[in-house]
């Protein structure tokens, strides 16, 4: 995720990144941008609304959405809740964008965000497995791809599940690699 403070550098406001594991994909991106950073992280989940996800982005939630994260569980209201009222340098992860590009509410409130988070230098993120951008859309973003981990990556994550569950690592997950070492990681 390398890409991330570039596109913050210069304010580009909306991004979709096609990630089979948005967790890994948000931690990462967290990394990248330090944990200390001065940016209001927040996500957005049809199930829990709008939450903060880092100590500035909790303040920010409480701020615009007093009744809690529930009460932006619809995606176009939590988009125009976004426009109106989120202060600089915030950024928000909106999981599973594929599921509501379909709604012209949902494009036309991520049009609106645009120039509204061009200006504050915010992020939208959407987070997603594959993305089809429609056309009202297709110009505004910048897609990323991510790659799946690696064969070396994928066996550091098992070998450290195999760890914290007590088990001993042995030959037969090199094996297993070897055969299906392409897969997700979940």
């Amino acid at each position: 995720m390398q890409n991330m403070k570039r596109l913050r550098s210069v304010s580009v406001p909306l991004v979709a990144i096609e990630t089979f594991d948005p967790a890994e994909t948000i931690k990462r991106i967290r990394v990248e941008l330090n944990e200390k950073t001065e940016a209001p992280l927040l996500q957005w989940s049809i199930s829990y609304g709008l939450e903060g996800i880092n100590p500035l982005g909790i303040s920010v939630q409480r701020a615009i959405n007093p009744n809690g994260a529930v009460d932006s569980g619809n995606p176009a209201e939590c988009l125009k809740i976004l426009r109106d009222s989120l202060p600089e340098n915030s950024i928000v992860f909106f999981h599973n964008i594929q599921d509501y590009l379909k709604g012209e509410d949902v494009r036309q409130g991520i049009w609106f965000l645009r120039d509204a988070f061009k200006l504050r230098h915010c992020l939208f993120i959407g987070l997603c497995p594959v993305v089809t951008l429609p056309d009202s859309l297709r110009n505004d973003f910048v897609v990323i791809s991510e790659a799946l981990p690696t064969k070396e990556k994928l066996l550091e994550i098992v070998s450290s599940i195999c760890e914290q569950a007590g088990v001993k690592a042995d030959a037969k997950i090199q094996e297993m690699f070897d055969k299906y070492g392409k897969l997700p990681r979940y």
